[in-house]
């Protein structure tokens, strides 16, 4: 399913110039990796090939960070099952997911490369709201881009936290989430370029302290709060977002609809994928070699957010 559309010439150019893509060093680099995995006992050898290039530009190229990042990935498949087990798209729990929270990755990049992807409450009756499995929808979207995303410079997040309710934000108060952010930033091949909140309100803001708190200094740096969504357009061409956030690309119901019919597609891939993963025999050295043990030095803990 063409979903994730490539860059033209002049985006991979800055892409390339971004990430110091050389196509000779990238293959080779390609072929290392690949034949350091087939020589770890511990880690699967039945990987989607395509992985191996996502990881590589994800890390800019640094061989030993991806040989650390791709091990650190099988490990947590292995020992994080509450988001990397059950995800049979087609089961009632995934199914009101996907009417509680929209997560869309947009189809086009921006002028630099950028992957944009909008983040939205479907629901707001903060009872639809189970962390659980909206985050296991998150990593299994997760997953499909690792496996088929286009050569990309980084990603792009649009938090739009309209319909936000206090009882929301209690049910985001979870170790759960410590842990997804530190799978995002340390295992998965993700470059974060920026991350918009849009319609922010007294509350979301709040929120949004409480996430920061969780991630490294330089990181913190890279949120920008909107008001209004209009804002955006002087970070986002207006043909790669949709017209609700004032672009000419489709619609939000147009981008439920083609990721909805995507994640289904993926259904018997996911079954498959549930395999792909570290061996249970690991040693545990290698388990906290890759830092799983103690989140991976994400800072702050789950009692700084107050809400009124």
């Amino acid at each position: 399913m063409d979903i994730l559309l490539g860059p033209n010439v002049k985006q991979m150019e800055a892409i390339k110039n971004e990430l110091g893509e050389d196509e000779d060093r990238f293959e080779n680099n390609r072929k290392l990796l690949q034949k350091w995995i087939s020589c770890q006992p511990h880690l699967p050898q039945n990987y989607d090939p395509g992985m191996l290039r996502v990881f590589l530009r994800g890390c800019k190229h640094n061989l030993e960070r991806a040989k650390k990042k791709i091990e650190a990935y099988f490990v947590a498949r292995l020992t994080i099952p509450e988001f990397y087990a059950c995800r049979n798209p087609t089961v009632e729990e995934l199914e009101n997911a996907f009417q509680c929270v929209h997560i869309l990755p947009l189809s086009k990049l921006t002028n630099e490369g950028h992957r944009v992807t909008i983040l939205k409450l479907a629901s707001t009756d903060p009872s639809d709201f189970d962390i659980k499995t909206i985050l296991r929808l998150l990593f299994m979207i997760a997953d499909i881009r690792t496996a088929e995303e286009q050569p990309i410079a980084g990603d792009v997040f649009i938090y739009d936290t309209s319909g936000l309710t206090a009882e929301h934000c209690v049910r985001f108060i979870s170790p759960l989430v410590k842990k997804a952010v530190m799978l995002a930033h340390n295992i998965y091949p993700q470059r974060l370029h920026k991350v918009h909140i849009v319609n922010a309100s007294p509350l979301g803001e709040r929120l949004l302290q409480f996430t920061k708190s969780l991630l490294k200094e330089k990181l913190r740096n890279r949120f920008i709060v909107h008001k209004t969504p209009d804002t955006l357009l002087e970070y986002v061409p207006k043909d790669v977002l949709p017209v609700e956030y004032c672009g000419t690309e489709g619609s939000l119901n147009e981008l439920i609809s083609t990721w909805t019919k995507c994640i289904l597609a993926h259904a018997e891939w996911f079954q498959t994928q549930e395999n792909v993963k570290a061996s249970t025999t690991i040693p545990s050295s290698v388990i906290h070699a890759c830092g799983l043990e103690d989140g991976l030095g994400i800072q702050g803990s789950f009692r700084q957010l107050a809400i009124d």
